[in-house]
């Protein structure tokens, strides 16, 4: 596909009309889901359908995103390889559907909520709609919210005690991982190398690379804070017959 032009590129606003949009279909759907869930359960086919939908269409955003950038002037290899955070967290949303494995749910939880959240609010994206770029990569982020959500507080898979503190620990690996890969190609994955062009959070860090650990403790704060609700949670639960851990692990 020929490359397009620069000059004829629709330019992102940001909470402009399109972004407002993007953001309150994410809350809606989030929410659309969580009460259709907490109160059919999964036995309905067209609920069963829109949760295999949605994971699907987390685990092909990524093939997506490459053909959507390849339209596109300019270098390709920054969003050739899933190395962004929120690439993980797309693969997770399609495990924790599909599988519905603990860890699986946890890590969608606590990386979804403290960090893929924040690019739907503050995205750095390119270009504006209709443009493909736009539109995958919402698709991409904004999935991730809701299958977050969905799987948490509609399938009541529930983070265990000490959720907040796995989730810090295999975030590490994949800033290694990230780490390694910008080393070899010269990329910037998880913003490792450098802050976004656009607004973001990290414009509140200093500069590189005292960010990444302000980054850290941020997401440290984050995860505690996202887990604190389901302490209180099981407090208030003890005694009764449905534990707050959600249901057992699938084999």
């Amino acid at each position: 596909m020929p490359m397009l032009a620069t000059a004829t590129l629709p330019s992102f606003q940001l909470f402009g009309s399109a972004h407002l949009t993007v953001l309150t279909l994410t809350v809606v759907l989030a929410a659309t889901l969580v009460v259709a869930l907490r109160r059919w359960g999964t036995q309905p086919p067209l609920l069963r359908g829109s949760l295999l939908v949605l994971a699907w269409a987390l685990l092909l955003s990524f093939p997506a995103k490459i053909w959507a950038f390849s339209t596109l002037e300019g270098p390709l290899l920054e969003n050739a390889l899933p190395m962004h955070l929120c690439n993980w967290a797309a693969v997770l949303g399609f495990l924790a559907i599909v599988f519905r494995r603990q860890i699986f749910c946890e890590l969608l939880y606590f990386w979804g909520l403290a960090g893929t959240l924040q690019a739907v609010i503050t995205p750095n994206v390119p270009v504006g709609f209709p443009h493909p770029v736009f539109i995958v990569f919402f698709i991409i982020h904004g999935g991730v919210v809701i299958a977050a959500v969905a799987v948490v507080f509609g399938l009541r898979r529930y983070p265990r005690p000490g959720g907040a503190l796995r989730a810090l620990a295999w975030a590490q690996l994949y800033l290694l991982v990230a780490g390694l890969t910008n080393v070899i190609a010269g990329t910037n994955y998880g913003f490792l190398r450098a802050k976004p062009e656009t607004a973001s959070m990290l414009d509140y860090f200093g500069d590189w690379p005292y960010y990444i650990l302000m980054l850290e403790l941020a997401a440290l704060i984050f995860f505690s804070l996202l887990a604190l609700p389901f302490v209180f949670l099981r407090k208030l639960d003890q005694g009764k017959r449905l534990s707050l851990d959600g249901e057992p692990d699938k084999a």
